[in-house]
């Protein structure tokens, strides 16, 4: 018969030849005690899949440190906190990923910067593609909302996140603003901030 450790009493255990002792009772009581103080902190060393159940922010900046959480901020909120250290095992394992760079932008900035890889705006395609001696398959643009992103040093941070989970091989080319009027006529326009980055082509066999 099985039964719950929190709630067990190793009295119960013992063999009537012993358990009428007080020695062996008081002796049981203290280990009780001692091993439900364990059973109830375990869920603090089992720290993993119980982090969003911690409520030490001391304890979620250390972790943050220990599993290498990028730009960390320890002023927002605990919430906040403890879900970039849960994700963050997951994040560093997905490193350079487009669909991981957009999962940490969202996480930051939600809705604030949405990634463009170049064949969503290479239209029509560069002759003779694929070609090998063609570098725009290595760019891509980020489209910002200025309504969450809203002042150049936030940015400025987008571009440094980005830098951090993308691959070297790929180049933010340039960053987007679209704007559309609150008028009736309709009107919409963008606004561009272009990167400009230079290589020589890379060597085929």
């Amino acid at each position: 018969m099985s039964s719950t450790l929190r709630v067990t009493r190793l009295i119960e255990l013992c063999t009537q030849s012993i358990n009428y002792d007080e020695q062996v009772q008081s002796g049981c009581d203290a280990f009780d005690n001692q091993m439900w103080s364990i059973i109830d902190d375990t869920g603090q060393v089992v720290m993993i899949p119980n982090i969003m159940n911690i409520y030490d922010s001391k304890l979620i900046d250390i972790l943050a440190w220990q599993f290498h959480v990028d730009f960390y901020d320890s002023s927002r909120d605990l919430e906040f906190r403890k879900n970039l250290v849960q994700m963050s095992i997951i994040w560093h394992k997905t490193k350079g990923t487009p669909a991981l760079i957009q999962w940490v932008l969202d996480t930051y900035w939600p809705g604030g910067a949405t990634l463009q890889e170049w064949f969503d705006y290479k239209d029509p395609l560069p002759p003779n593609y694929p070609n090998a001696g063609w570098h725009d398959r290595y760019r891509f643009r980020v489209l910002v909302d200025e309504s969450v992103v809203t002042d150049t040093q936030t940015e400025n941070a987008v571009v440094a996140l980005i830098n951090r989970y993308k691959p070297i091989s790929r180049w933010l080319e340039a960053i987007e603003h679209p704007r559309i009027s609150s008028c009736s006529i309709g009107w919409a326009g963008m606004m561009f901030r272009f990167i400009y980055r230079e290589s020589e082509a890379p060597s085929y066999p």
